[in-house]
């Protein structure tokens, strides 16, 4: 089993945060956290972004008309 701590350490320092988050938060980090070519806090603020800001219609195929 792996040490849970491992996931905190970034950069031979251990770092503690302690923050309730809804579930679907949660879920998403679990999924993600062992992805090491990412931080840790890069891991956190995708699950919030996934989890809370606006799905919007993806326009890099659209062109601009005026």
């Amino acid at each position: 089993m792996t040490n849970p701590r491992s996931f905190a350490r970034e950069s031979g320092t251990w770092r503690a945060i302690n923050i309730t988050i809804p579930d679907e938060v949660y879920q998403i980090i679990r999924r993600e956290k062992y992805a090491r070519e990412t931080t840790y806090a890069e891991v956190i603020t995708h699950a919030i972004l996934t989890t809370y800001a606006p799905h919007t219609k993806d326009k890099t195929n659209e062109t601009e008309t005026r």
